[in-house]
């Protein structure tokens, strides 16, 4: 292996980040062979590759990329193969919006951004996320620019845990509450999912009848406004959405694919997400001191989100234990269910994904 290509790294480089470096044939890049490299290529490079900070240099007019350990996640599937490309090749589905950022920058303006909405495709969907990051020129000792140093963090954690805390907050205000009639009380929960709609694009509950035997539905996050489809009005109903049925009685969590076809029209809101929403998940009520199911909420999944059986609990899961519609009548359990079995999801788990995967 060439001895200039060994002098970038420092003792304390991330090996796997080292040995990719090493193997990449950068004879066959715009930046050709290390050995030909400028002083001002190899001390950026150089800085990159040994910070532990996710950090990404940029070099040429073809902002070929050289990234370090910190920076190879944010890539998701696109790493390994990102090492040593054009940017415009890599974060083809971002150009259009880095592009004028880039521009300026190698006009000599740097640039920062703070939680600016991304969306991503590194893991074999339209993913949105967040990131703060900041782009810097590269000067050579003659004063012009011939790269940019990115300095980013991921904080779609952060932003969507706040989001997310919002919308729980305001479940916790209506489970203080007093409600005669859990069907108003049902309707008052659905007015707080209906703005987390980014997250959750539309959700239904229904609510097991006197017998047990059926259940109604009691509110939607649509409030009194007729939907784009009709919905289904009481359960089970001989169709389709028996497998929300089917959750009540078992008082597992259920999921549905496929929705898109079914439920068009119901796409979240904001400039990040233009599919329809095409994965559901069903999750049985239950109230403090009763292990039975009373009832069950389905919630559309935003197509640029990750649903996993983790990260969605039971309302039984969430802060008070019980949801914010406890019913003053408690319905018997609907003939021929199963005790819900196994264990349940923590307490401590956090409500709806913490993360867009």
């Amino acid at each position: 292996m060439p001895d200039q290509t060994q002098t970038l790294f420092t003792h304390g480089t991330d090996a796997a980040i080292r040995d990719l470096v090493l193997a990449t044939d950068w004879s066959t890049t715009p930046l050709g062979p290390v050995g030909s490299w400028s002083e001002s290529l190899r001390a950026a490079v150089g800085i990159c590759l040994n910070n532990p900070f996710p950090m990404l240099v940029m070099w040429g007019p073809e902002l070929v990329m050289v990234y370090n350990a910190g920076y190879a996640p944010i890539l998701g599937d696109k790493h390994p193969a990102a090492m040593g490309r054009p940017c415009a090749d890599v974060w083809a589905e971002l150009w259009p919006l880095l592009r004028d950022r880039l521009v300026g920058v190698l006009d000599g303006t740097a640039t920062y951004d703070v939680d600016l909405p991304l969306l991503m495709h590194r893991h074999g969907f339209d993913e949105a996320t967040w990131f703060t990051f900041s782009y810097s020129p590269i000067t050579a000792p003659g004063g012009e620019v011939v790269g940019v140093l990115n300095t980013t963090t991921d904080t779609t954690a952060r932003v969507l845990g706040a989001r997310r805390l919002t919308a729980l907050q305001g479940f916790a205000g209506i489970a203080s509450g007093r409600h005669g009639d859990s069907d108003l009380a049902a309707q008052a929960a659905m007015s707080v999912l209906a703005r987390a709609a980014e997250d959750v694009p539309f959700g239904l509950v229904y609510l097991l009848d006197p017998d047990g035997r059926s259940a109604h539905l009691a509110a939607t996050t649509r409030g009194p406004v007729p939907g784009p489809v009709a919905l289904v009005e009481r359960l089970p109903s001989g169709s389709v959405a028996d497998w929300a049925w089917t959750a009540l009685t078992s008082g597992r969590r259920t999921v549905e694919t496929g929705m898109a076809g079914r439920l068009t029209g119901l796409a979240p809101p904001g400039p990040l997400d233009d599919e329809d929403v095409d994965v559901a998940v069903a999750l049985p009520l239950v109230v403090a001191g009763q292990s039975a199911p009373v009832g069950v909420l389905v919630a559309g999944v935003a197509p640029t989100c990750a649903w996993t059986t983790t990260t969605w609990p039971s309302w039984s899961s969430w802060p008070g234990r019980s949801p914010p519609w406890s019913p003053t009548r408690r319905p018997t359990r609907p003939s021929g269910a199963a005790r819900p079995s196994g264990p349940r999801p923590s307490a401590r788990s956090p409500g709806p994904p913490p993360r867009c995967r």
